[in-house]
């Protein structure tokens, strides 16, 4: 059972929110990838509903991820933290003082459980209320904890965060919504007829990545399906379903799709490494279904209303899969997964995901061809 705060101890912190305090506004310590961002707009948006007038400022961790909040709401700062480069001790410091010069009245965290750089620039923002986890490992540094459970949704675990600024919702009005940038239209339909995919009636998109950041022991290409596996859904999909097949990727993931095509010996469209965040939006929006292992693009196609198959091992469908009723988990077993973020092994893939095999994916695309 979720414990929340009693409602005795929020009031005199909504009281504080709208008061004078208040001129610093909230500093929201996301510091997300793509996909924790699009869960994470819920949150900024219940925010900006609640208080009209604060300023809101966003650290991230990508440029994809600040770029989709950016195009979605406007009126906020956002502060990307790249996680991906190894930032020398002065560009850190930069940051700090970045932040604490804007003087925030309140920061919110979003750490992950066993995170310590978020947790400490949280202290060292200088906010005179700082809001976290209770189940940080590093939650003595924040003022104002929240009872959270780590075994529910990421959606849950945020609407959980928001008790902290006496905002209660419920987890269908935090379910994340998107809809694709007007500014990204003309050029997103430009290139997807330029690769041939409006001679199509109907197109089936496929994502084989993962991002490249190491977290300690934990390699997020852990999550990633095998080219074999991808390659005899393509295959399928081209052949029973005669739909376009297009695979969307990093720049770095090229020579995966690549992999694909040349196992699948079948027509597939190879577009890793040429949309924008706004492009691929669109893109997503206009296939007639997603394809995936646990990636932000998994995240951004749910949130358009795509239907999505997923395809999870080391991390938890039950915490990160998308929540609306027309998506399908394939989940693989394995005596040790989920495994996430502590991997019990130094395998380069994951036993879960071999587990996978094309049988089951094929049959779960099948049993959603209706709403396809």
């Amino acid at each position: 059972m979720i414990r929340r705060p009693p409602r005795s101890t929020l009031f005199p912190y909504t009281t504080l929110f709208r008061s004078k305090d208040m001129s610093g506004g909230f500093l929201l310590l996301a510091v997300c990838g793509l996909g924790d961002a699009v869960a994470y707009l819920s949150l900024i948006r219940a925010l900006r509903r609640t208080f009209p007038g604060s300023a809101i400022r966003v650290v991230v961790a990508s440029d994809a991820a600040g770029d989709l909040i950016q195009n979605c709401i406007h009126d906020i700062e956002i502060l990307v933290f790249n996680r991906s480069k190894p930032l020398p001790l002065r560009k850190k410091l930069d940051l700090l003082l970045s932040l604490r010069t804007r003087r925030p009245a309140i920061v919110i965290s979003a750490a992950a459980a066993t995170s310590f750089r978020v947790p400490l620039l949280a202290f060292f923002s200088g906010a005179r209320v700082r809001v976290g986890a209770n189940v940080e490992k590093f939650s003595f540094l924040y003022n104002r904890l929240v009872q959270t459970d780590p075994g529910a949704n990421v959606v849950e675990q945020y609407r959980q965060l928001l008790s902290g600024v006496g905002i209660n919702m419920s987890v269908d009005e935090l379910t994340p919504v998107l809809s694709p940038p007007i500014c990204a239209k003309e050029s997103a339909s430009l290139l997807w007829k330029q690769a041939g995919l409006g001679s199509h009636k109907m197109v089936v998109g496929i994502t084989s990545g993962a991002d490249t950041i190491l977290r300690g022991k934990w390699r997020p290409s852990l999550k990633r399906w095998n080219a074999e596996g991808y390659a005899e859904v393509v295959k399928w999909v081209n052949s029973e379903l005669r739909c376009g097949v297009v695979i969307f990727g990093a720049a770095a993931e090229r020579s995966i799709g690549e992999e694909i095509r040349a196992r699948a010996e079948s027509p597939l469209v190879n577009l890793c490494g040429k949309t924008t965040v706004g492009e691929l939006q669109w893109m997503l929006k206009w296939c007639a279904g997603l394809v995936c292992n646990d990636t932000g693009t998994m995240h951004l196609a749910a949130a358009l209303g795509t239907p999505v198959v997923s395809l999870f091992g080391p991390t938890n469908p039950t915490v990160f899969a998308p929540l609306r009723n027309y998506h399908r988990v394939v989940q693989g077993h394995a005596p040790c997964s989920p495994c996430f973020p502590n991997p019990t092994c130094d395998r380069a893939a994951c036993l879960a995901m071999d587990a996978i095999t094309a049988e089951e994916v094929i049959h779960t695309i099948a049993g959603m061809r209706s709403g396809w």
